[in-house]
């Protein structure tokens, strides 16, 4: 492993706004816009691009959270450790995503249900993800974001690329999700 060295710059809080230009990337920071980061010099290589290779499929992440997939921006998908965080009817949902932004599981308040397409990806990587006790054949299902058959039945995963529907009223998991770029 090769050994990096990392210099920091303190600037004090008398900025309204500063920028930088390090390794072809200019990092601009500003009170009233965030953060902005752009290629500078002709490198077309974006931010999303260098976070995007800096991640892989299983990796826990410092704050606990766990990449399970990219977005259509490159953007990592994130769930909590232990990946599923309560299970409910398919009409409570929210009251499980609810809870997880109400206590900042991990120190986050921005966590979102998964879309079906979401769940699909989860399902498929799911023994890359979560914990060893849930993996193989001891895969819990759990809740899409859509129902089907005339809103009778609600889409389910399971581990392994699996797929299914069960009634509404069934008890099943709810996983959530954390999209867009990882600061920090």
């Amino acid at each position: 492993m090769t050994e990096t060295t990392t210099k920091e710059i303190t600037l004090g809080e008398d900025f309204d706004a500063v920028a930088i230009t390090v390794n072809g990337m200019r990092i601009k920071v500003s009170v009233d816009d965030g953060i902005e980061i752009k290629p500078v010099n002709g490198n077309t290589m974006t931010a999303i691009d260098t976070a995007q290779k800096a991640f892989e499929i299983g990796e826990c992440l410092k704050d606990g959270t766990i990449v399970f997939g990219f977005d259509d921006d490159k953007n990592p998908l994130r769930v909590p450790e232990g990946v599923l965080c309560g299970e409910t009817d398919y009409y409570s949902q929210n009251r499980i995503v609810e809870r997880a932004n109400a206590d900042a599981l991990h120190g986050h308040k921005t966590w979102t249900r998964l879309s079906d397409k979401e769940c699909a990806q989860l399902a498929k990587v799911w023994d890359k993800v979560a914990p060893v006790a849930q993996r193989g054949s001891a895969a819990p299902w759990f809740w899409g974001a859509s129902s089907s058959h005339r809103h009778s039945f609600g889409n389910v995963y399971r581990g392994g690329g699996k797929s299914s529907t069960t009634d509404l009223n069934a008890s099943r998991f709810v996983p959530v999700v954390l999209r867009g770029a990882v600061l920090g």
